[in-house]
């Protein structure tokens, strides 16, 4: 119950969209949105019964102001008013209203309320009177609507934009003033009623803007405008995941993935009844004021770290000797020995710590709604505050959310704006650096450089590795040779990626040799039960002909690929993050 912002985003579903072709405005700091979250009805359900005990909680202890209600006789003062009984809302209701609005809705509740009476009247002469004021209203309804905003420092927050009493009856007696009692209800029982219904309605409105404020835009205000990649990775990591992987015959016909995209869902349609309703796209405080705080941090140098030092020897040629194939790698499924992969060993992998200077801009654009959903549009643009370049990617235009049927609570639809920017700028400041060695589950009994006859390692496919460094184990280091590429296929995230990959003998930083490749891998992902199910396949394999590996080429080395193929998904499918 504390708090529908605060608990985050239940079952989120996470898309990747294609970019459209660039039709759209010039980039400027946060031109159009390239993420967008929707909101469905299951969210607001579990929003409706937050609000529900909010309201029943706190509606029967609202504070009402002293009033006065004049008449031609005279005015009287009405003190200590007081709920003395409610019946609470047969219906409690938040949900999304077109075309970008929030709606809190209280349906047929009743009440009574006490108070007293002290003023005076002139009936020829003035006479001081006394007594109480009894109101009931019975069957009220309050219709309360709002819409997301953003302040001068771009918090976002709801402003409240109606609010009223609707249907029902509200009456207004006193009661003991003597011989004006009467005369009182029945000259003025209308006129008291009517002006009751007025301040109630002021008085409940204030409290339902009172009520958002303390526990909705209050949250809102303490999300964050910008999140730090390392913390989305370090997150990522955390979640378990089970990969079915598999690889597919390679197509000497498959060619570079091209680089022109293709726009996979409606541009003009996306299920809306409206557009959305976009907050103004000028750079805000925030955004001045993290450009100018990254400009200065951009100079700053960070310490190397093992890779950094290793990376050195890349350019130094390795020794030349021949080779000859052996064994194969290619093991049944069932061969491979399962190990289990902890987030400990991701982090050997990859260490996330090289991604602390990526930011992604997570500062809200626009809104819009239907009768079933709430959508919010995310800027989505990512930066470095070690490199003062822009992404040469074009957002989105128009970007809007593809249709449904099966919708969770909530769905993260990230553009690949988002996703190529990120790795644009990961290369460019050389944090996609994956170390492998002999700890390393499922590929590390690989890289031993001798072994027996009854195991596999490097020296079956490359035996001079074990003549030249008996008894060892290599390690590898692979890094990008130009930034990856991210696109979509009927629904699969195409990944192209164009790396080179370092050996070196274990703990020495002795560089055995180098291979450059490039590959295009699938992967398909959905979540299934809370969990992330995917399935990864290898759709090309290809080593440049660079090849620094103990004199060999690249056709030297086709064995050596062809076992290396169905390694790669075989070592993915260990990745069962703790």
């Amino acid at each position: 119950m504390r708090l529908l912002l605060a608990t985050g985003v239940w079952l989120a579903s996470l898309t990747v969209s294609q970019l459209p072709p660039v039709n759209g405005p010039p980039q400027t700091m946060a031109p159009t949105p390239a993420i967008r979250i929707r909101l469905n009805r299951g969210l607001f359900d579990q929003a409706s019964s937050i609000a529900s005990g909010l309201v029943e909680y706190q509606i029967s202890r609202i504070s009402l102001p002293s009033t006065q209600q004049c008449f031609t006789e005279g005015c009287v003062q009405i003190q200590n008013l007081r709920i003395t009984n409610f019946r609470q809302p047969q219906g409690i209701y938040f949900g999304p209203i077109p075309p970008n609005q929030l709606v809190l809705r209280l349906t047929n509740f009743d009440f009574f309320i006490t108070g007293n009476l002290g003023g005076s009247i002139q009936v020829i002469i003035q006479f001081p009177v006394g007594g109480t004021i009894y109101v009931t209203g019975r069957g009220l309804s309050v219709t309360t609507t709002f819409d997301l905003q953003k302040s001068v420092d771009d918090e976002p927050y709801l402003r409240m934009l109606t609010c009223g009493i609707e249907g029902g009856t509200i009456e207004a007696r006193v009661a003991g003033m003597g011989i004006f009692t009467d005369t009182v209800n029945n000259k003025y029982g209308n006129m008291m009623s009517m002006q009751t219904r007025r301040n109630l309605q002021t008085t409940m409105c204030r409290h339902m803007q009172s009520l958002v404020d303390q526990h909705f835009s209050d949250r809102l205000r303490k999300l964050p405008r910008t999140v730090s990649v390392k913390d989305l990775t370090t997150l990522v990591i955390s979640v378990r995941y089970l990969f079915d992987t598999g690889t597919r015959e390679e197509d000497p016909q498959v060619a570079a993935v091209p680089s022109a995209s293709i726009w996979p869902f409606d541009q003009q349609g996306g299920g809306f009844t409206q557009q959305s309703q976009p907050f103004s796209p000028q750079m805000g405080p925030f955004q001045q004021r993290w450009a100018m705080r990254r400009t200065r941090q951009a100079a700053k140098e960070e310490e190397p770290d093992y890779m950094d030092e290793a990376m050195k020897e890349d350019g130094k040629k390795a020794p030349a000797v021949a080779a000859a194939p052996k064994k194969s790698w290619d093991l049944p499924e069932s061969d491979v020995p399962v190990a289990p992969f902890t987030a400990e060993d991701l982090h050997k992998f990859f260490n996330v710590e090289r991604m602390r200077h990526l930011f992604v801009d997570v500062n809200m654009l626009d809104a819009s709604a239907t009768t079933e959903d709430f959508s919010i549009g995310i800027s989505g643009n990512v930066y470095s505050s070690r490199s003062l370049g822009e992404s040469p990617f074009v957002p989105p235009y128009p970007f809007r959310l593809p249709q449904n049927p099966t919708r969770r609570a909530a769905e993260v639809i990230v553009s690949s704006y988002t996703i190529n920017s990120l790795l644009f700028h990961a290369h460019r400041t050389n944090a996609l650096l994956f170390h492998v060695d002999s700890s390393t589950p499922g590929v590390g009994n690989l890289l031993k450089t001798t072994c027996s006859i009854d195991e596999i390692c490097i020296s079956d496919q490359i035996e001079e590795v074990g003549q030249r460094f008996p008894g060892k184990n290599l390690e590898l280091i692979i890094r990008t040779l130009e930034e990856p590429s991210v696109e979509i296929e009927e629904g699969a995230v195409i990944m192209k990626f164009s790396g080179k990959t370092m050996f070196f003998v274990q703990g020495s930083r002795k560089k055995v040799g180098s291979i450059s490749f490039t590959t295009v891998f699938e992967v398909q992902a959905q979540t299934i039960g809370g969990r992330l199910v995917g399935t990864l396949a290898i759709r090309r394999l290809v080593f440049h002909r660079d090849v620094d590996f103990f004199g060999l080429s690249a056709r030297d080395l086709e064995g050596f690929r062809n076992s290396a193929f169905p390694a790669l998904p075989n070592f993915v499918n260990r990745v069962k993050a703790a």
